[in-house]
């Protein structure tokens, strides 16, 4: 079973997807009663975990589910899939390249 932790990396790509600053996310948050920063925001998706108490306001604030702010161990597998495939890929087109030479 995969261990499922907030992530840093989705929370980063929810606001974009939303075309948030982070100031933007703390500035909702503050509206639904947390005193959250810019600098706070930024913590977060520099790796600090939230408060749990801020999880469903900072969902709501995105628009989200709170499991979306989780990642979990297939995450981490999914990433090392994509860097396999990028190095296999660059592998092979060297191979194709030396049988052309």
């Amino acid at each position: 079973m995969a261990v499922r932790t907030f992530s840093a990396e989705r929370l980063k790509e929810l606001r974009a997807n939303q075309r948030l600053t982070q100031h933007d996310l703390a500035s909702k948050l503050r509206t639904r009663g947390f005193g959250t920063t810019q600098t706070t925001v930024s913590r977060w998706e520099d790796g600090q975990q939230p408060h749990s108490a801020v999880l469903p306001e900072l969902a709501a604030a995105l628009g989200v589910e709170i499991d979306d702010l989780y990642g979990s161990d297939d995450d981490e597998e999914a990433d090392l899939l994509r860097a396999l495939d990028v190095s296999m890929r660059s592998y092979l087109r060297s191979v194709i390249r030396e049988g052309k030479s």
